[in-house]
């Protein structure tokens, strides 16, 4: 499973991927660690599903449900939706490609996940986390909202890291 390709769209989605693994190489007791992985930030929702189809490889693409819509995920069958996220899948014996999309764009879905498991997140505005985690330096105050949520129990959390776990472990 070496060099297992996660295509992501920005550096919040780089921070909930890294903090994803880093609890699934805990929950494996280190049989699944970050050299496993292969994450690879792209710009925008049209590079990152790009990439996904020209792998040659099966993989992992994570995008925002944005206003402006891809039409390259028409290539992709829905094959459902759970939580706050949404799944589409394309594959055939020797390849399986999912994307994975939150819904609605990831700032958003950390700030609702976080008040739902009750972190305290009145220092920063929704337009000010978005603000930041568009940045390549993202404040300390965003990565611990990041890694209380991947690591806390809200259910969008649990839900993406047991998605995430079962594609990787499968694949």
């Amino acid at each position: 499973m070496k060099n297992f390709p996660i295509f992501i769209e920005g550096y919040l989605d780089e921070s909930i991927i890294n903090q994803t693994v880093d609890l699934i190489a805990k929950q494996s007791k280190y049989q699944i660690t970050r050299k496993d992985f292969f994450i690879d930030r792209a710009k925008g929702i049209n590079a990152v599903l790009n990439r996904v189809i020209k792998i040659d490889k099966s993989c992992i693409g994570i995008i925002d449900d944005d206003k402006v819509k891809s039409n390259i995920i028409d290539k992709f069958q829905h094959c459902g939706s759970l939580g706050n996220l949404n799944f589409y899948y394309s594959g055939n014996h020797n390849t399986h490609k999912f994307v994975i999309v939150f819904v609605p764009a990831s700032e958003k879905w950390i700030i609702d996940s976080a008040n739902t498991i009750g972190i305290d997140n009145t220092t920063t505005t929704l337009k000010e986390f978005t603000k930041f985690s568009k940045s390549h330096i993202m404040i300390e105050e965003i990565q611990n909202i990041v890694k209380k949520v991947i690591f806390g129990e809200a259910r969008n959390a649990v839900i993406f890291r047991r998605i995430i776990f079962g594609i990787i472990k499968r694949y």
